[in-house]
């Protein structure tokens, strides 16, 4: 979870295609339509043998900035105003295989992988 503001961690992904990639950073679900910064109530728990995922209340934090992280390499940084849901970074990819890690980081460097990452060829 994300209780102390760190969730260090990446996607491993094959690229076959060179080229400009569109990555698309979320926090949330597009269906819950949350701001990036905003916490999420608790849903009811869900009968079973431990507490269900969603029935721990999302957490608001203050993210500053989305950055997108290649290869261990901040790549591309972009500033979050406060009320979106998503935001866009555009970043060029290699054939091969690479560790993305796109994160969003408060003013005081306590960072926080998205949790959603919709990627695709950027025109």
């Amino acid at each position: 979870g994300a209780k102390d503001g760190k969730h260090p961690g990446h996607w491993a992904v094959k690229v076959v295609k060179k080229g400009k990639y569109s990555f698309e950073l979320r926090r949330w679900p597009a269906e819950a339509n949350k701001p990036i910064n905003a916490g999420l109530p608790a849903l009811p728990d869900v009968p079973g043998s431990s507490k269900a995922f969603s029935a721990i209340p999302g957490k608001a934090f203050a993210f500053r900035t989305a950055t997108l992280r290649i290869n261990g390499k901040d790549i591309i940084s972009a500033p979050l105003e406060g009320e979106e849901t998503s935001i866009k970074l555009t970043a060029d990819l290699t054939v091969g295989s690479h560790r993305l890690a796109p994160v969003f980081k408060t003013a005081a460097g306590s960072e926080l992988g998205a949790y959603y990452l919709i990627v695709e060829p950027s025109p």
